[in-house]
């Protein structure tokens, strides 16, 4: 990376456009770029500080060269002057690359693609509610339109956005890719776009929610904090391949002294893995299932807070380790549907063919409400509830991949 492009890049992360020595943000910023190029940032920003800045039209501190312009201007890199460029100036230039086709390919993307990237960030801002701060990782309007630009896409999706999809009209299992396949833009986008994700804070945006809000005209992304996405009013939870509905490594709290965990000590079972082990009890010739049913109950409502224990296990099912994988499951996923207010969930299969996957797209949508009956028909299925795993990841196997 050039000097310029640096200062550039730089530029573009900014809060205003243009960096500022005394923004603390600014210099973060700055930091990370340079850590990332492996430059030494504490030398180069110390001298930075040292440098006399100028004042912008709003009187503020700010880098020479970065002043705001209220004309149509470029600014020079290397001598901070302001230059008005007119198309006759480009036209003369052409023939000094006439034989350089990189160089005219970059020159046809960058004429094909200005007028989508024009209005791209306060677009994209505006209908899908994705912006700079939608992920920490990186600038997501920024490496979206970088992916959509660089296969030549933009047009075609910027003619897209004049009568776009709606989630609301999906069929309830499909493909994502094959859905869009028709609005004339590149597999190859439509794979990276879905493939997208990054961070916001602490919490995961995982693969699909910015693609999701990108392509559908009635999903936006949540406020921070509030979820995955909004559609139509409603929470719309999306979940990719293997992930889960709830921690990692979640254990459950002195189980030893828990109800079941006695129980578990005084036949001598050992197992942690939950479907076998409360069957394991189960069928214990002196036990009294109706303890048994009581602990297993309990365990549920400290295990999952918001689940439904009462509904979900029985005394008919304590023996039985396939109805007790489900009602776990059941009994998990109402837990975290009513801590995260859920309306509706969108599952789909995020292994990409680059990890060889199959079926890369594949979805289900539904509606909370069916949830039980998803995890009945085998739709959807997670893996084993452990006593120090509690919330399994989705299964790799389920149908819908």
């Amino acid at each position: 990376m050039t000097l310029d492009e640096l200062l550039l890049e730089w530029s573009y992360r900014t809060k205003k456009g243009y960096p500022k020595i005394d923004n603390p943000s600014d210099i973060i910023i700055l930091k990370n770029l340079l850590e990332r190029l492996n430059l030494p940032a504490e030398n180069i920003i110390d001298e930075l500080e040292d440098e006399k800045t100028y004042s912008n039209k709003d009187g503020e501190p700010g880098i020479s060269g970065m002043e705001d312009s209220e004309t149509d201007t470029a600014v020079s890199p290397d001598d901070n002057r302001i230059q008005i460029v007119s198309v006759k100036d480009i036209i003369s230039l052409l023939d000094r690359v006439k034989d350089d086709n990189e160089a005219l390919l970059k020159i046809k993307k960058l004429i094909i693609n200005r007028p989508s990237e024009s209005n791209w960030k306060s677009n994209l801002s505006k209908y899908a509610n994705i912006t700079d701060k939608t992920i920490d990782s990186s600038n997501a309007p920024k490496d979206m339109l970088n992916i959509l630009s660089n296969n030549d896409d933009l047009p075609a999706f910027s003619s897209y956005l004049n009568n776009p999809k709606n989630f609301s009209d999906l069929s309830q299992n499909g493909n994502l890719i094959d859905e869009l396949i028709d609005m004339d833009i590149s597999q190859d986008s439509l794979v990276k776009l879905f493939d997208f994700s990054g961070t916001e804070s602490s919490r995961g945006v995982g693969k699909g929610e910015m693609a999701l809000a990108l392509f559908f005209d009635d999903i936006k992304m949540a406020a921070a904090g509030g979820g995955d996405l909004t559609w139509n009013g409603q929470s719309l939870e999306v979940k990719g391949t293997a992930a889960r509905l709830g921690g990692r490594d979640r254990k459950f709290p002195n189980f030893n002294k828990s109800d079941l965990g006695i129980l578990a000590a005084r036949y001598d079972k050992s197992d942690t893995s939950l479907p076998s082990l409360i069957p394991n009890i189960a069928t214990e010739p002196d036990i009294d299932l109706e303890e048994l049913l009581n602990a297993v109950i309990d365990f549920g409502k400290i295990a999952y807070p918001g689940g439904d224990p009462q509904k979900y296990f029985t005394t008919d099912i304590l023996d039985n380790p396939l109805a007790m994988r489900a009602a776990l499951a059941k009994n998990m996923a109402a837990s975290y549907i009513a801590k995260y207010n859920v309306d509706h969930f969108i599952i789909w299969n995020t292994i990409s063919t680059s990890a060889k996957g199959k079926g890369f797209g594949n979805y289900t949508h539904f509606p909370v409400s069916k949830m039980d009956e998803m995890i009945d028909s085998g739709i959807i299925r997670f893996g084993n509830n452990h006593i120090d795993n509690l919330d399994p990841s989705l299964s790799k196997n389920a149908p819908y991949n």
